[in-house]
């Protein structure tokens, strides 16, 4: 008969403290004879930790995870069967879903699918999945249909080749249990502690029932609510004494004694009110009289993670924490980790991320991996290139890479317009393709050569083809070794054993760690390890079991290896350190639950990551079947029910976060990301937001903590909007000042010269170095349009990237319809079957409807037949529209162009979606540095001529009146870039409007023949002419305008300007039109 002891208590109240002295006592008994269990890696390394603390050295493997221990029993028992990780089921899964399967299409779009059955798979084995299976599959929910079906065949042949998941571990042990199996020495223990559990699973109550009897005393924490109810009903079992287990065991519920709350007085009594009603808040005589956490709104993620590590960094130096006592919690780690990781780098502070990291993310996991991702992506020019700059062949010191890439270009190897539009190629080709280019540039610098002496009295040009033929001949045993070197690739020297891939990743390991060329930091020492010691021999173990031959002896092909091991990699993680030694605490929610801190910062509090609700996931998408299952006692959840399940465990992980939290708790969020797209606040910091505003209401004041010298997140974009408002002859409205102050931005402190004083030319410097900062390296039409219209627009929106508001639209926003027009039309114009048949108007609407179901779909937010039918027949009405009237706008164009192209017949599209990308040979414009600014785009379409003169078209949903000065920027940049001259720019206008003649829709202009940069409409003289290159010099006088910081306003329209409210201020020049502009 086992004595079970039941520990109460609310987090952070000494639970763990109590059972940690309880299997002390048992360490000094016996070291061997108690076993501890957690429900998370993460939480068994806090409790090694502290017991290491209180006990000193112990030598023993006692601290496991739960499901490590239930495993491991398996195994250790040799009764057959083979344990398979969730990286194993994931590869089982994407191997049964082939491209005939219905969930093939979902699998294509990328690792959701997989994920999603993967916690489907996990929440039937929880429950009765035979009961459940039955019902689902008499739904009218397609997706849970396929996924029930998906289930039955993985569990059914998962038995039939003795593989078992984590959850069929649990339910083997149980059997075998349950038929009295198990000897007692094969559970050498007689004392049982389980901790850090805040719910608990029907099959982990079960087990725990079975289990209970090989011991003589079991210590089980109960976490509780501040108002002493369980905080999960799952632990109501143990808390009432189970009736069946009455008469084996001996139950008893205790509360751990002399247990200090580790909370301070003011953050533990703020939370335990913060749910309650004002009036018992206003009578509680513990109430703070400070309030030990704050909230701040930032402007996006990167002025968040700014904020926060400056301020973690002020804490520090002021010799108020050391790092240990800081922790900051995250949820979204692949967009906050980066942030921060840069963040406490450049401030010097040390951290340790505490979990598990993308093993996908690692450098030397993807340095070992870049030849399989060359040979996946067919040998493009840029991967090669790009397994020469990591070593993977290595480079002679006469040939360094940058002259190898350099060469390259001259040679058109790469980085070319050659390919432009390269296509996956076999290693043969591609080596025949470069040794051809290499044979013809060797010929051309040979002609050089020979040439040269007639031409160059002082030698010049002849040591350049003398050195140009050295480079050349290292360049080509180069590239014969890199070929040599990837012949592994080739389908005829694929391995025969598939240990030759764990052979061929082991030997290219060991050439990169001999050349130095991998990183010996500890975090990535630990990448490479899980790699090569873990990764590598599950997939062989994968591999072996998939292999339908009954000797295991057919081949892998090095495209399913590959097809398998990305699987692998983007499942996998690894630790960054072992300890944390002194450093900042990094993690997310779930580890941030167990770690005290004295002090922790919760970033990135939107309403998408707390709580974190994906919304592909099946249980929230699918409509369950509402009927109860006979007898069983289980039942499919609703997709409410189930959200509100998640939602509130997720809350009460969140709270008991916080709670783990000493001294003080701060809370950031973005208002919006850094394109101007909005967040909303976490629904978790409804009461922290209720308790602040009361706190403020009481006249009570806020922490003194959160006040270090760093200034506000929002003065981090307004800091120089500040600078730009109050120049010298500028007075800043109360507007102006209001919207400062609440940004804690001091006036003086911002201002760039004293009032009294003119500028010095080191003030206007760094003026315009920030400037220059602010305005980055590239120029669209987008940015060209707002510069012409308003420069102080153009800095809030693009410079200053400032916050603009959500406008919510009952369908698709006019961005994302933009985007569903441009693509299909694409479709409709590069298809020539399609584009003949917009003459029969019920065929082209067939056509079209099929083209706009694969580009609605994916977009819509909440996918609905019924929406989906409305919306499809909204685009298609518009496109059917566009195509009725194509032909005439079509011939008026071409009418247009035939007034200086005779000889034209038709225009036939012949490129779409042409890009113009940063880094291009020819910058658009210099700055005073001379840094390059390039202008970027993407040109919808182009038609060419007879005389291969290109006709750029770009579609737009109206047209606007500049417009056309978007098309020059284009010519100027397809000329500039690609050498092609442009005879036509012309507008195609999308949605007509009713009522208005075809030709309205469309707007062009021809390059005139006597002066090709000179453009007008040959068929109306009122048109007058535009000259491109004034349009390039006018954009580069604005672009120089900006840089010297004129903001001169160019508009009277100021009142429907969306920055109206943080902008309108009057000056000297400006006051009559600002006072016209207010009564406006």
């Amino acid at each position: 008969m086992a004595k079970i002891v039941i520990v109460k208590g609310i987090p952070s109240s000494g639970k763990t403290r109590h059972i940690l002295n309880r299997v002390a006592e048992a360490h000094r008994e016996d070291p061997f004879s108690y076993l501890v269990l957690g429900p998370s890696g993460s939480f068994i390394r806090n409790l090694r930790e502290r017991f290491l603390a209180l006990v000193g050295n112990f030598f023993n493997d006692s601290f496991l995870l739960l499901d490590q221990y239930v495993v491991q029993f398996l195994l250790n028992r040799g009764d057959g069967g083979f344990y398979i990780n969730r990286s194993f089921l994931a590869g089982f899964v994407a191997g049964k879903v082939r491209e005939e399967h219905r969930l093939y299409p979902l699998l294509q779009r990328g690792q959701g699918m997989i994920d999603a059955f993967l916690q489907f798979y996990s929440w039937l084995k929880d429950h009765d999945a035979s009961a459940l299976l039955g019902e689902m599959e008499q739904t009218e929910d397609t997706l849970l249909k396929e996924f029930a079906g998906l289930y039955r065949i993985i569990d059914t042949q998962l038995r039939e080749k003795r593989l078992f998941t984590v959850e069929d571990a649990y339910y083997r042990v149980l059997d075998l249990i349950e038929k009295k199996a198990v000897q007692p020495q094969e559970v050498p223990y007689r004392k049982l502690f389980l901790d850090g559990f805040f719910d608990l699973t029907p099959k982990t109550r079960r087990f725990f029932y079975t289990f209970f009897c090989f011991f003589e005393e079991v210590y089980l924490s109960a976490p509780l609510n501040p108002d002493g109810s369980l905080m999960d009903l799952s632990f109501d079992a143990f808390e009432t004494e189970p009736s069946h287990l009455r008469t084996f065991h001996r139950w008893e519920t205790i509360s751990p004694e002399g247990a200090e709350d580790k909370l301070s007085g003011s953050l533990k009594d703020t939370l335990n009110l913060l749910d309650k009603p004002p009036s018992l808040i206003s009578a509680s005589s513990s109430a703070s009289s400070a309030t030990p956490f704050d909230i701040l709104e930032c402007s996006n993620p990167h002025q968040e993670m700014i904020y926060a590590c400056n301020w973690v960094k002020q804490l520090i130096q002021e010799k108020k924490y050391v790092p240990e006592d800081i922790g900051i919690v995250v949820r979204d780690e692949r967009k906050y980790l980066p942030l921060l990781k840069e963040g406490f780098s450049q401030n010097g502070v040390p951290f340790r991320f505490e979990g598990d990291l993308p093993l996908n993310r690692s450098l030397n996991v993807n340095k070992l991996l870049l030849p399989f991702r060359a040979f996946s992506g067919g040998f493009s020019p840029d991967s090669m290139l790009a397994l020469l700059e990591t070593g993977f062949v290595e480079l002679p010191e006469s040939l360094p890479f940058p002259e190898f890439e350099t060469l390259a270009m001259r040679a058109k190897l790469a980085y070319s317009n050659a390919f432009y539009n390269d296509a996956p190629v076999t290693l043969e080709w591609r080596k025949r393709d470069w040794n051809e280019r290499l044979t013809r540039y060797t010929k051309l610098v040979e002609r050089k050569a020979r040439s040269a002496g007639a031409l160059d009295d002082d030698g010049e040009a002849l040591q350049q083809a003398e050195e140009e033929r050295n480079r050349l001949k290292y360049a080509n045993e180069l590239i014969r070794m890199l070929f040599s070197k990837l012949s592994f690739f080739e389908s005829k020297n694929a391995p025969t054993a598939k240990e030759g891939y764990i052979l061929y990743f082991q030997k290219l390991s060991d050439d990169y760690s001999k050349r130095g060329l991998l990183s010996d930091t500890q975090e990535e020492q630990n990448a490479t390890r899980v790699f090569l010691n873990e990764v590598l021999p599950e997939l062989n173990r994968f591999l072996y079991t998939i292999d339908p031959s009954e000797d295991g002896s057919k081949p892998v092909s090095q495209r399913q290896y590959w097809k398998y091991l990305k699987l692998f990699v983007d499942l996998s993680g690894y630790r960054q350190s072992v300890r944390i030694d002194n450093r900042v605490y990094l993690s997310n929610l779930e580890d941030a639950r167990f770690r005290e801190k004295r002090v922790k910062v919760f970033v990135g509090m939107t309403d998408q990551n707390y709580p974190l609700l994906a919304s592909g996931s099946v249980f929230l998408r699918a409509q369950w079947p509402k009927e109860q299952t006979g007898g069983t006692g289980a039942a499919a959840p609703s997709s409410s029910s189930m959200r509100d399940t998640i939602v509130k465990k997720e809350r009460r992980d969140f709270m008991n976060a916080v709670r783990s939290t000493e001294d003080f708790v701060l809370f950031t969020y973005p208002k919006a990301d850094i394109s101007g797209n909005t967040y909303l606040p976490s629904l978790f910091l409804k009461p922290f937001f209720r308790w602040k505003e009361r706190m403020k209401t009481a006249g009570k004041p806020g922490d003194s903590l959160l006040h270090p010298d760093v200034g506000a997140p929002s003065a981090y974009s307004l800091r120089q909007f500040a600078i730009e408002t109050i120049a010298t002859e500028r007075t800043p409205s109360q507007e102006v000042r209001a919207t400062l102050k609440r940004a804690r931005i001091d006036l003086e402190r911002v201002r760039p010269t004293q009032p009294e004083r003119a500028p010095t030319p080191i003030d206007q410097s760094r003026y315009e170095q920030t400037l220059s900062s602010l305005f980055g390296k590239t120029y669209s039409a987008s940015k060209h349009t707002t510069l012409l219209e308003c420069p102080r627009k153009f800095l809030y929106r693009y410079m200053l990237k400032l916050y603009r508001p959500l406008r919510v639209f009952y369908g698709f926003d006019y961005l994302t319809e933009g985007v569903i027009f441009h693509n299909t039309l694409k479709r409709v114009f590069s298809d020539e079957a399609i584009r003949n048949r917009m003459v029969n108007p019920e065929a082209f609407r067939m056509d079209v409807e099929r083209i706009l179901k694969s580009e609605i779909e994916p977009r819509m937010y909440a996918p609905s037949s019924l929406l989906e039918r409305a919306e499809n027949a909204y685009f298609s009405n518009v496109l059917g529209q566009f195509a009725r009237s194509y032909p005439e706008r079509l011939e008026s164009l071409t009418g247009k162009i035939r007034k200086r192209v005779p000889e034209l017949e038709a225009l036939v599209p012949t490129r779409f979606e042409v890009p113009f990308k940063e880094n291009a040979a020819t910058p658009f414009h210099h700055k005073k540095d001379a840094s390059p600014i390039y202008l970027i785009g993407k040109i919808d379409r182009v038609d060419t001529l007879p005389d291969d003169s290109a006709v750029i078209i770009d579609y737009k949903r109206t047209i606007a009146p500049a417009g056309v000065e978007q098309l020059l920027l284009y010519a100027w940049a397809l000329e500039t870039l690609e050498k092609q001259k442009v005879s036509a720019v012309s507008l195609l206008q999308i949605v007509s409007k009713p009522g208005a003649p075809n030709k309205d829709g469309i707007k062009a202009l021809v390059s005139n023949s006597e002066s090709p940069n000179l453009f007008d409409d040959p068929t109306n003289r009122r048109v007058h002419f535009k000259d491109r290159d004034q349009v390039v010099k006018t954009a580069r006088e604005a672009i120089d305008g900006v840089l010297r910081g004129d903001f001169s306003r160019k508009t009277a329209r100021c009142w429907q300007c969306e920055y109206v409210g943080i902008c309108r201020f009057r000056s000297d020049k400006d006051e009559d039109s600002g006072e016209e502009e207010v009564s406006q």
